[in-house]
């Protein structure tokens, strides 16, 4: 029996000394810590738990918008639905394209052939393709100019350049608002002086008259413009990008191709623009996203009529008060809700996800594209 127990106490001691030693072991202290902070089980855990936290953050918003577009007004209005909804509906979806007109009304409308509902497409795209290609020409008119001003600031050199280059880091902390009143001044000096006449005389008077605006005001003009002239929305962001991707492009390229006879737009397109087409595509996202988004220039220079669909959710609750009753679907007792206002918003967005999805690839590349360094 004694023995037995002297048996047990020297295996638990035994097993007691491996424990110890394992402790003590480089294996846990890789296992746990790794080569590195961030190689290590702790290290890795810290890094999953940051990056699901900063997902939550921005998924829950999203996640949970999707959710109330197809939850029935039972759904919405019973306290035990909270994210499943029992009742799933598109008739939330119906009504805010309806109201928010997005698409267009020959695709609704009944008894139309298949070439009417193609004409009345042309003829009323629904403002989904009124936004997208406004937007559109502003996106790639802010890419022009800030590749041509990027590339400018990167590779020559003139009077003034460093004080010019301050004044461009100025206008993006300058904040907006304080520029309005300025640019409607200039917008309003552009329109007296000269786009008055010039449209009184080559306009007014021929078919040309239905496709420009008297007024540059209520028009998109004032922001095409903005563009043309550097100023569109964050332009001094874009082309700091353009500036810093050239800076990296060794200056030897530029060299040698004006050694071959080269210009300088042709040294521009055929070097610098196809060694950045990532950087492009990143900085039209940009543009594109960022004038989806400008609710305060579409307020400013646009009308409350303006097919813009950022416009349009703005006035949401005032133009569904409006034309509830002859939405269709069911839109019970035409009370705005949550269901509405998600769908609403969801559908707006709607071109950004989707956008972001097939140009993502392009995007992740141009954000890695940090290999080339300059001389």
């Amino acid at each position: 029996m004694m023995n037995k127990m002297i048996q047990y106490k020297n295996q638990t001691v035994s097993i007691f000394k491996k424990a110890v030693d394992f402790v003590k072991s480089d294996k846990l202290k890789k296992l746990i810590f790794g080569h590195s902070a961030a190689k290590g089980f702790i290290g890795k855990l810290l890094v999953y738990v940051l990056l699901i936290g900063i997902s939550y953050v921005f998924l829950f918003p999203i996640m949970r918008m999707i959710m109330l577009s197809f939850m029935s007004q039972n759904d919405i209005l019973n306290p035990e639905v909270s994210w499943i909804p029992k009742e799933w509906t598109i008739n939330n979806m119906v009504v805010s394209n309806y109201v928010l007109g997005l698409l267009p009304p020959s695709w609704f409308a009944a008894d139309l052939s298949f070439f009417d509902r193609v004409f009345g497409t042309f003829s009323n795209p629904g403002n989904l393709f009124k936004s997208i290609y406004n937007i559109s020409i502003l996106a790639i008119i802010q890419t022009i100019i800030s590749a041509l001003t990027g590339f400018a600031f990167a590779r020559y050199n003139f009077r003034f350049k460093k004080v010019m280059f301050v004044m461009l880091l100025l206008s993006f902390i300058i904040p907006l608002p304080m520029l309005t009143i300025p640019r409607i001044m200039m917008i309003s000096g552009i329109q007296e002086s000269f786009w008055l006449p010039f449209y009184d005389a080559l306009f007014a008077n021929n078919f040309l008259s239905g496709f420009f605006n008297r007024t540059l005001f209520s028009s998109l003009m004032p922001q095409i413009i903005f563009s043309f002239v550097g100023q569109g929305i964050n332009s001094a962001i874009l082309i700091l990008i353009f500036y810093n991707f050239f800076k990296m492009i060794p200056i030897s390229l530029d060299e040698a191709a004006r050694i071959d006879g080269a210009s300088s737009l042709q040294v521009f397109w055929h070097i610098y623009i196809k060694l950045v087409i990532p950087i492009v595509l990143i900085v039209f996202l940009f543009s594109f996203i960022w004038n989806w988004n400008d609710i305060y220039s579409a307020t400013i220079f646009y009308s409350s009529n303006n097919p813009l669909i950022v416009m349009r959710l703005s006035l949401f609750d005032s133009i569904f008060a409006d034309q509830a009753g002859s939405a269709p679907g069911d839109v019970g007792m035409g009370l705005i809700n949550e269901g509405y206002k998600s769908a609403a918003t969801f559908l707006s967005i709607l071109p950004l996800l989707i956008l972001y999805l097939v140009a993502q690839k392009q995007f992740i590349e141009g954000i890695e594209r940090t290999g080339m360094t300059g001389e």
